[in-house]
Formats: C-alpha cells, structure tokens, sequence
C-alpha cells in the first residue's frame, strides 16, 4: 500500500488504529512516503507503536508548498517490493477490506485496474454514525466513471509500463484521471468494484466542489502517449528511506510471517468494467460516452462531411514591420484557404514588398507611415473584414505574420468551415500556445494553458467595432458579439496556434515594453504585461507532440537550428 503524505499526521494519527487490522498482515508493506520532513519524527515515533506492521518511510527533505501527490506515488512505486500496488490517501478510512477485495479483482482480472469508491465525511460523522453509516450518506449515487475517485489498485508492472503518476501536474485534480486513461491506452482494464469502499476523513467538512478549469481537466484526459514522465527519471524526487521496520520482528509480533497468506477466492470482490475519462484533445468529448462532434477532424474524418459546399475563405493579416515572418506565414496557409488579404500597418521595412508579391493576395491595404507608430486594431479590423468581404470571403481566418496553425487544423479547414457553417455556427475559438525558448515546445502553466483567440469567423452582413476594446479586442465583429457565449453559435475547439515571437527572451521582453507603452495604465489587461517576460517558479513546458505540430520548414532558420542542435529531427 502506497501512502503520498503531506502534512497529514493529525488526520493519519486518528486513522491508523481503525485502520490496523488491515495494515497488519504479513502478505502487506505499507509504504508511507513524507513529502517534507517536518513531521519525520512524529511520523516515525507513531509507526514504532506498531510494531506487528510491516512498514517503510521515504522522506522528502525538499522544503516546498502543497504539490500534487503525483512525485510522491511515483517514489512509492520504485520502492515498493510487493506485485500489487493499492494507492490510497493516508487519511482514508477502510470501510471494506480493501487490501483483500483488491488482491482479489487484480488476480482474477487479466491486467486489471480496481477503482473503489471514495466518500468524503468528518470524524464527527464516523463517531455519530459509524463507519458504514457514514460512508452511505456522503457516497455518491450510482457510480459512474465521473465520481470514482482516489483509491487504485493494479500490479505494479502495470504503473510502471507507463511510467507512473505524471510528474509535470502542479495543480490540484486531476491525476487519477490522467494515469487511469493512460493505463486504459496501454491496454489495462478497468474495473469498477463498488464493495471496495473508503471513508476519506478530515476534521472539517469538505468545501463544496469547485469546478476545475475545463482546460485544465482537459490536458489531463486527453494524454497523447501512455507514456508520462521519462523512463530513466520518474520516480527519483527523492530517495531516503527515513525508517522501515524490521520484517523478522514484524513477524514475530503477528505470529510468524507465513501464518496469514495472500487471500484468494475467500475476499472476491464484484467488478463492472468502467471506461476512463478520456477527452479528445481538439474538441473535448469524453470519447467513450459523447458523440463525435463534426467539426472536429480527429473526432469525425473529412469524409464524411462529402457532398456540402465548402464556404468561400479568406486569411486576413495585419502586419507590421514582419519581414522576418511574413513570407513564411504565406507558405504555410496558402494551399488551405483561397486568398490573403493584408494590411500594411505603416511598416518601415519590407514587409508591404513581401505582402504584394504573394501570389495568393487579394487585396493589399496600406496605412501611411507614423513616427511612433500608432497602433489602431479596432480600425485595422475594420479595414480587413469590409476588403475581405468585397473579395467575396464568407469566413475570415484571422493570423498574425508570426503565427503558425497546426498542420491537422489546416489539413482539415475546408471540412472544419463547411460543418461549421452547415450546423449554422458564426465563429470559432481555437488554442493560442507561446512557443518558449524552443519552436518545439510551449508554455502551459497558468494563464499560458488557457489562451484561446476566436480565429474562425463567418462574415456578418454589417461588420463594425464600435462596442470592442481599443487594443486586445476580439475580432469578432459587434453584430456578432452577443453569440461570443452562446455555445450554440461558438464552437470552442483545442487546435492548436502557435505564437513564433515569444521563442526568444529578448522577444518576450520587447513585446512586454510594446504593449506597455500602449497601456501603461493596464487599462485593456488588469494582470499587467510584466508576466510575458517572466519564467517564474511555476514555468511548465510542453513539448509539441508529432500529432499536433506545424510545419516547421515555415519558420527563420535561426529558430529551425534551435531544434537541429539538439538532435531532433
């Protein structure tokens, strides 16, 4: 049994003792892992009055603020000795025997994966009720994939083959769907037993529910690999092992080591095969329960949109002074739309050249030179969407010269548009991911994780910004605003754009002081722009996997040797 503690001891203290009969059993190793050291002592002193437990205390001497238990798991894993794992939190109750109902399922189950059933109640409860009472009134009804939560059990080949808990995770929730969907994709099967039942206790009520972020969740349940972590790494936070009891005196205390075997047919345990969590990582169904969404390609091929007429489509592109990306951005949309109208904002090098030798162009427009530079988006939208409009566009794709779309968003934009517009939707939203240090990998922690830009927009009759912000203003015209939250007209998918000028830290620190000197007051942004240049503490980065990149040939060549040094190809 693995226990990821963290400054659990008061709840673990007043747990233990109910919990004994099935810690103390020769076939059991309770492998209790102390993310942080401040409780080692106490911890260790309390475990000594048990001597008839077979026990191990890994420490972590790291000193760190509340992290998911993910790293602590992992540990107990590479340390554990025994075939079969049970993972459970310190402060849960066993109404069942559940190290028995376990060994049961994981035995008669090829490559089984036990998930129990977790209630949340207060020691107030357990003394009012009992343990059994109390577990049924606060137990959720029936149970479904959506309210399993916590406890898991499997052979320990079975965690190892995907390489654990996924250490990346820093916020809470979450983790026991992601290694559950990841054990599924790997082959295991997951059984549901609803006579495995645990009483997770604490001294106060559990706050109500907060909804994860949905994006958040999502990165979790849509896992691209079963493989998390690195094969050589996980499970290697820490490593010292703080106290382990020894297994001769253990024996002793309970009579000898061979007198109660690993039970068998006598404790089985009833188990439903469940489906994980899955989410698809575009559109965000849960795969095994909800229908393919169609303007979602992964979800729903192309083919099966034949026989619609696909809507006319135009790319609009302010540009400004981007020479170094703007040719590249052509090269890397024109086969997937059927034109390109530009505007010029003024610049100062060639990038209005560039602009009028694209072949796919359909109208250039030019903004006079200013000196500083004005930048005006609720105009230059203006500008873009009415000449888009007269070129006959019925959609607009929105892209900056620096941008990049993901190649299995434009391989499928034709059928994207067309189920859009038959299904009678106006807009859609798709991913903003900012390519950090690497045109391989982008920042996901925080508010990195959750940009989205509407970048899919079917043209309105009358087009007008007189209602948008001044400057990070949607491009949604005003006619269409009202639709911006009905989720009947937009569509909020997870492709994926890619942000090239956020690469470099000399980048990052000029786009901060550009918006700066354009709202220095944060007027348009109240989190400021000082956060665009900062790495922090929390700095996640993911890297682009094979099934979500862009076309790196459409990139400088300088950004291409930053992948070519390290040996990828």
């Amino acid at each position: 049994m693995i226990l990821p503690f963290y400054k659990k001891l008061p709840e673990f203290r007043r747990v233990l003792p109910l919990n004994l009969p099935y810690f103390a059993r020769p076939w059991v190793e309770v492998v209790l892992v102390l993310d942080e050291n401040e409780s080692e002592a106490e911890t260790v002193a309390l475990l000594r009055q048990y001597p008839q437990v077979q026990w191990k205390v890994l420490v972590n001497d790291q000193s760190h603020p509340w992290q998911p238990p993910c790293k602590s798991i992992n540990v107990g894993l590479r340390h554990a000795t025994h075939e079969r794992v049970l993972v459970c939190s310190p402060e849960s109750l066993f109404v069942t025997d559940v190290p028995a109902l376990a060994v049961s399922v994981i035995d008669a189950v090829p490559r089984g994966v036990m998930l129990g059933r977790v209630a949340f109640g207060t020691f107030a409860d357990l003394e009012a009720w009992g343990a059994a009472s109390a577990f049924r009134a606060h137990v959720a009804e029936p149970m479904t994939p959506m309210n399993v939560y916590g406890s898991i059990a499997t052979r320990k080949a079975e965690f190892e083959a995907v390489q654990g808990y996924d250490e990346s995770f820093r916020e809470w929730g979450g983790d026991d769907d992601n290694v559950r969907v990841r054990l599924e994709m790997n082959g295991a099967r997951l059984v549901a037993c609803a006579d495995v039942k645990l009483l997770h206790l604490s001294a106060e009520p559990r706050p109500p529910y907060i909804q994860r972020d949905p994006l958040t969740d999502l990165r979790k349940c849509s896992p691209s690999s079963p493989l998390a972590n690195t094969a050589e790494g996980w499970g290697q936070s820490f490593d010292r092992v703080a106290w382990r009891s020894d297994p001769l005196l253990t024996g002793a205390a309970y009579g000898g080591l061979h007198r109660q075997p690993v039970p068998g047919a006598t404790a089985t345990a009833v188990a439903t095969p469940i489906r994980s969590r899955r989410q698809c990582s575009i559109c965000g169904r849960l795969e095994h329960f909800q229908s393919p969404m169609p303007f979602c390609v992964r979800c729903d091929p192309p083919a099966s949109h034949e026989g619609h007429a696909s809507p006319r489509v135009v790319c609009v592109i302010q540009a400004y002074n981007e020479e170094r990306h703007l040719r590249d951005c052509f090269d890397h949309l024109r086969e997937h739309v059927d034109g390109f109208v530009v505007l010029d904002d003024g610049s100062t090098d060639a990038t209005g050249d560039i602009a009028a030798r694209e072949p796919g162009l359909l109208a250039l427009l030019r903004n006079p030179r200013t000196e500083p530079h004005v930048w005006n988006e609720k105009r230059n939208k203006q500008q873009l969407l009415d000449a888009a409009k007269a070129q006959g566009a019925q959609w607009v794709l929105v892209c900056d010269a620096d941008e990049r779309y993901e190649a299995l968003f434009l391989q499928g934009l034709r059928s994207i548009v067309t189920s859009l517009e038959y299904m009678g939707y106006s807009m859609m939203s798709v991913a903003v991911r900012e390519l950090w240090n690497r045109p391989d990998q982008f920042r996901a922690d925080g508010i990195w994780g959750r940009k989205r830009r509407t970048s899919l927009i079917r043209l309105p009759d009358v087009i007008s910004f007189n209602d948008a912000k001044e400057l990070h203003g949607t491009w949604v015209p005003d006619s269409l605003a009202p639709q911006l939250h009905d989720a009947a007209r937009h569509a909020l998918l997870l492709y994926h754009m890619y942000h090239l000028k956020m690469v470099h830290h000399d980048d990052r620190v000029q786009r901060r002081d550009f918006y700066q000197r354009l709202d220095p007051d944060n007027k348009y942004q109240t989190e400021g722009y000082a956060y665009l240049a900062e790495a922090g503490d929390d700095l996640q980065l993911e890297p682009i996997t094979p099934d979500r990149s862009y076309d790196l040939a459409f990139i400088p060549e300088d950004l291409r040797a930053l992948i070519a040094e390290s040996g990828v190809a």
